[in-house]
């Protein structure tokens, strides 16, 4: 193959490549349209609860209001709903990185604890 039509096939392979990332980034940008739209509507936004001592223990943690420095921190010790929370002591929730005393006094405040809910 001479050099010339090697240089166009690249040429070609290039435009081909090029329309295809154009094409990409147009649905992307109309998916984006979709969302913003959808976002205006109050559609497709996920509402987190109030955190309450009302709250049944199998509800997920991702689904309830939190500071986002408490959630992050529950997320990685691996406790995933409100009962688990509740359950966990003390000590090891300021065991958590980040975790501090009015962490563990905003939880208990907000969701109680097993104790509380006994009483």
């Amino acid at each position: 193959m001479s050099s010339t039509r090697a240089v166009r096939y690249r040429k070609l392979a290039l435009a081909a490549k090029v329309k295809a990332d154009a094409d990409l980034l147009l649905m992307l940008a109309d998916e984006c349209d979709r969302c913003e739209e959808r976002r205006a509507e109050g559609e497709g936004e996920m509402s987190e609860l109030d955190p309450t001592p009302e709250l049944p223990d199998s509800i997920p943690i991702r689904e309830v209001r939190f500071p986002t420095q408490i959630k992050d921190a529950l997320f990685a010790a691996g406790l995933k709903t409100v009962g688990q929370v509740r359950t966990i002591s003390d000590e090891a929730l300021l065991a958590l990185p980040v975790f501090g005393a009015a962490s563990v006094t905003h939880l208990r405040h907000t969701l109680g604890s097993v104790v509380d809910r006994r009483s």
